[in-house]
């Protein structure tokens, strides 16, 4: 198998300086094309010059935001990181840490009547020359 990297580094990057009108809309998404997978543009509402383009990864989205800044039937363009907040987890109880139940005990804490309730385990043993066979 290969190895995987975690990249948690933004794959967003703001284009703004420039209204974009239909024409310079697919001007933009053409020069996307040469750089690379990109998964969305958006465009902000409470700043008309401003889209954001999602890359699918960091390395293309380095390679259009270190790239040229005056993009072909579009024009300059300022570019800028941007970084998304990380996912909320939803609040877990409040009221005092409950302990974790261990062993074959059911959520009551509770041990089970007899070992016939108990699941049957099938253990690995190693043998003196440090071999392991399955009992």
């Amino acid at each position: 198998g290969g190895a995987f990297n975690l990249d948690n580094r933004p794959k967003k990057v703001s284009v703004s300086g420039v209204e974009i009108s239909a024409e310079k809309d697919e001007a933009l998404r053409q020069h996307l094309f040469g750089v690379g997978e990109y998964e969305a543009i958006e465009q902000l509402a409470e700043k008309p010059d401003t889209q954001i383009v999602t890359f699918k990864d960091r390395k293309t989205a380095e390679r259009f935001m270190y790239g040229t800044k005056n993009i072909p039937s579009v024009g300059k363009v300022e570019l800028a990181w941007v970084n998304t907040p990380p996912p909320v987890r939803p609040a877990t109880k409040q009221d005092g840490d409950d302990d974790a139940v261990m062993g074959n005990a059911d959520t009551n804490g509770n041990q089970p009547s007899t070992t016939a309730e108990a699941a049957e385990v099938d253990y690995d043993v190693a043998e003196e020359d440090d071999r392991w066979l399955a009992t």
